[in-house]
């Protein structure tokens, strides 16, 4: 082949690459491919070409065909360090772990200052189970290229699995606060505190991934399930396994959680604890605690539920008796702060003719308490009923905090 040839040659695969760039920034993969095919079949030692086929196949899960490109462009140019880095991540996602580490190992020999190349050393490294090595690459990555969030959640996975809870989690807050509306800091600190015991912000955390990623994965929902379920919230618990199969519904381990917690809930159905207070306490199955009737001073009935929260029936009921002892002899002060709170608005209604406003101590009279509901922590949602001339019957809610302060009063 003449040289004028082989100049209109490469000048016209080039042309035709830049076809191929344009087409994969717009995220059009088949034109892009096509594109980068055409360059290779018009110089076929064109070894960026093959390198951004390479990288258009890893995008379509192509793993091999893209391993293939990416050998082909270090062949044709064994200094073009993104051909490994990209064959790396290819080798990643395949499983090739080893592969993959010698492949960014060797992108660092061109470049020792490559933040990203330590980056994905570390994942390969974390993915096959060499959390020290992984969690070195990661903190020299955040080294050379500070307040990166996706790293600081690489590196909180890597700590979370060699059982550095508290690290992952520090980690995952500061994930948060450079990324504030993204899922992933609050799945990742969700799965460290799930495995770190604190159960309650496992929840709140996986809540919030959840909300703002309605299409979290399966394991979210498997993780915030386990955690219900721990925390003795079965029906929560199946709905989050319901969710995680709906997802994935080929997964057995899923299945058979959702099995599982099913099973625990039916053997609770017929489940009753007897209690001098409370009397017969049965279970209610769908909002997971324990329904009762207790007696106040002056004989009213008043319904109580109370939280199962996991715990033994001993510490349930003696728990639940001393944060009812807390409402009880609160009363009082319950009525006069809802009164407090209530009065004023309800005396600057609109009256109907020969209907007066009312007095404080009028309007205490006509409240009545008629259920709590007990929090593990002693916190308690408290209705008081009551029946008005105008408004007829009526419910106000009272929430208290476990050291007894009320925090809101409001109607239902």
């Amino acid at each position: 082949m003449n040289f004028l040839r082989r100049l209109w040659l490469g000048l016209r695969a080039r042309l035709v690459a830049n076809r191929g760039n344009a087409r994969s920034k717009m995220g059009d993969l088949d034109e892009a491919l096509a594109a980068y095919t055409e360059a290779i079949q018009l110089r076929p030692d064109f070894a960026m070409a093959h390198n951004n086929r390479g990288s258009v196949y890893d995008e379509l899960n192509e793993f091999d065909k893209a391993i293939a490109d990416f050998s082909e462009a270090i062949r044709l140019d064994p200094n073009l360090a993104m051909a490994y880095f990209n064959r790396g991540g290819s080798y990643v996602e395949q499983g090739q772990f080893d592969e993959a580490i010698a492949d960014y190992s060797k992108a660092l020999s061109f470049d020792p200052n490559d933040a990203q190349a330590y980056h994905g050393r570390g994942t390969a490294y974390s993915d096959k189970g060499d959390y020290e090595k992984a969690i070195a690459d990661f903190t020299e990555s955040l080294r050379l290229e500070p307040e990166v969030a996706d790293v600081l959640i690489d590196r909180a996975t890597a700590y979370r699995k060699a059982g550095q809870f508290d690290e992952a989690i520090d980690d995952c807050t500061e994930a948060a606060r450079l990324s504030p509306i993204d899922a992933a800091p609050y799945t990742s600190r969700g799965f460290a505190y799930q495995e770190k015991g604190e159960l309650d912000r496992a929840v709140a955390d996986l809540t919030v991934a959840i909300q703002r990623n309605p299409d979290e994965p399966e394991f979210v929902h498997m993780t915030r399930g386990l955690a219900y379920q721990q925390m003795g919230r079965l029906g929560d618990a199946i709905r989050d396994f319901d969710e995680a199969v709906r997802l994935n519904p080929e997964n057995v381990v899923l299945i058979g959680l959702r099995e599982a917690a099913r099973e625990e809930r039916a053997s609770r159905l017929d489940s009753k604890l007897d209690d001098p207070q409370f009397g017969t306490l049965t279970w209610d199955p769908h909002f997971d605690y324990w329904c009762g009737v207790a007696q106040m001073d002056d004989g009213t009935d008043v319904d109580v539920q109370f939280d199962a929260s996991g715990k033994g029936d001993l510490e349930i009921t003696q728990e639940a008796r001393s944060a009812f002892a807390r409402v009880a002899k609160s009363d009082g002060e319950i009525r006069r702060k809802v009164c407090g709170t209530i009065l004023d608005v309800y005396n600057r209604g609109d009256f109907e003719e020969g209907v007066q406003p009312i007095d404080a101590e009028t309007f205490m009279r006509r409240l009545r308490l008629c259920s709590v509901n007990l929090s593990p922590d002693g916190s308690a949602l408290i209705q008081l009923d009551g029946e008005d001339e105008m408004f007829g019957e009526f419910i106000i809610e009272v929430w208290m905090s476990p050291d007894g302060e009320f925090t809101e009063v409001g109607t239902a």
